[in-house]
């Protein structure tokens, strides 16, 4: 049984591709923040809950993070998703070490170091894997008020393509860029009645006339670690619903 480890399986993409896995016959190793977040993610999962392993970790904290890396050790993943995440709009010049800490500890530092323990892995057994990251278009094209969050993703599209040249042929690595997704983040950062409000505008913007669906990605990302797309490294794929054409 083939294994991947999904950062941040209990919400939106993270979430929708870690139920994908598992219907596809995969062991998966994921993490929760805590344990309220486990438990519900377990009893989603039903009749494949025997093939779900979750960590709880925060991994903005470096506790958390030498958990994880010891667990990967073991669980020796043959597939890793980097789809942890945090987003807060930022003023700049108000900006706190704190807030640059927190930001880029989630999204930055926890991908060195959960790929790190894998292609140790990978290294010592002189086995293939694949590191697939979960980006942003706002890597590409900030927008005011995002400069931490854009930041972070443009660093983690620069990390893909570093991993991807230095461990090719044995690994490979690309990066998805999603455009504006229907995920519990925006609820979180700006109340419910706002999300809707935000994520309707959105739609207008995007091309396509809608946002995406968690669903879609965890599809994409599937797909992305299928044979057919052995010859894939070092991609940073905009999958955006046409948003990165707006200027």
């Amino acid at each position: 049984m083939k294994r991947v480890f999904i950062s941040g399986g209990t919400s939106g993409i993270g979430l929708a591709t870690v139920q994908l896995f598992l219907k596809k016959g995969y062991l998966v190793g994921t993490t929760a923040r805590n344990l309220q977040k486990k438990k519900d993610l377990v009893n989603s999962t039903n009749e494949l809950k025997d093939n779900l392993n979750v960590q709880i970790a925060d991994l903005s904290k470096i506790e958390s993070l030498e958990t994880i890396e010891t667990f990967l050790m073991e669980f020796k993943p043959e597939i890793l998703v980097n789809n942890a995440a945090v987003y807060a709009s930022n003023n700049l010049l108000e900006t706190t070490h704190l807030e640059i800490n927190s930001m880029f500890n989630t999204n930055f530092n926890s991908v060195v170091t959960l790929s790190k323990a894998c292609l140790n892995n990978w290294k010592i057994e002189d086995k293939s894997g694949l590191i697939l990251n979960v980006g942003s278009t706002l890597g590409n094209k900030p927008a005011p008020g995002t400069s931490l969050y854009s930041a972070s993703k443009a660093a983690l599209a620069s990390l893909t393509q570093s991993i991807a040249m230095e461990y090719a042929p044995k690994v490979r690595a690309n990066i998805i860029m999603p455009g504006v997704v229907a995920t519990p983040i925006h609820s979180k950062v700006m109340g419910n009645n706002a999300a809707g409000a935000f994520q309707k505008d959105m739609a207008a913007m995007h091309p396509l006339g809608r946002i995406g669906t968690p669903q879609e990605f965890a599809e994409i990302l599937f797909q992305l670690s299928q044979p057919a797309f052995e010859w894939m490294t070092g991609s940073v794929l905009n999958i955006d619903g046409g948003i990165s054409l707006i200027t």
